[in-house]
């Protein structure tokens, strides 16, 4: 699983937990959090699955976060052990919970909907280079110049994808790019479920 040190809970420590968010239930057998050094360390699979609970059912998150509104948490994952069985058997370390790849325009998090993704998964397919004031999504004006330009980050770099006459060749030549990008990431995949949702992909407005 990783590196957390599972130190069996006590009858005490267990009484004195608390329900999160009104349904998330942590029965871990051992304590989900503890001192080492003088520092408390966190399971990570317990803090990603309050995570998960707090995406789906924090108001003050969604405050900050509206895409999350109407998200929610299938039944058997409001018990912690059914969500820790689910992650232990997966390639999770270093990679991020995803519950709308799979299935675009998913708003469940459960087993047959999530899967986890690399940190560049995540970017070329999430909110990277999205839509912002009037232009759609990869296009800028550049206002020295009052031209339209696109570009695309891959791998944490800005890739410039030249000047053009209107936001809609901008935005197609972002398209080009992203795909290209996409199809790169997908045949770098081992878990062919992923791969073969990444070769599906729509950005948002295609078919």
């Amino acid at each position: 699983m990783s590196s957390f040190v599972e130190i069996p809970a006590t009858r005490n420590s267990m009484m004195r937990r608390k329900i999160h968010y009104g349904i998330g239930i942590n029965d871990a057998p051992y304590m989900t959090s503890v001192e080492v050094s003088g520092k408390m360390t966190q399971c990570p699979v317990y803090r990603m699955w309050v995570n998960m609970l707090k995406r789906c059912y924090d108001n003050e998150f969604h405050k900050k976060n509206p895409t999350y509104i109407g998200c929610s948490v299938s039944i058997d994952w409001w018990m912690f052990s059914k969500f820790r069985e689910w992650v232990k058997n997966k390639d999770w370390i270093g990679k991020q919970l995803d519950k709308d790849l799979l299935i675009q325009g998913n708003k469940v998090y459960s087993s047959g909907t999530c899967v986890f993704v690399s940190r560049e998964v995540n970017n070329i397919t999430g909110g990277g280079n999205s839509a912002t004031g009037e232009y759609p999504q990869g296009v800028t004006m550049d206002n020295g110049r009052g031209k339209l330009f696109a570009q695309i980050k891959i791998m944490g770099k800005v890739k410039f994808l030249g000047y053009f006459k209107t936001a809609t060749e901008a935005h197609d030549a972002y398209k080009i790019a992203k795909y290209a990008r996409i199809s790169e990431v997908a045949n770098e995949q081992t878990d062919e479920r992923l791969k073969l949702a990444l070769l599906n992909y729509k950005i948002n407005g295609d078919k």
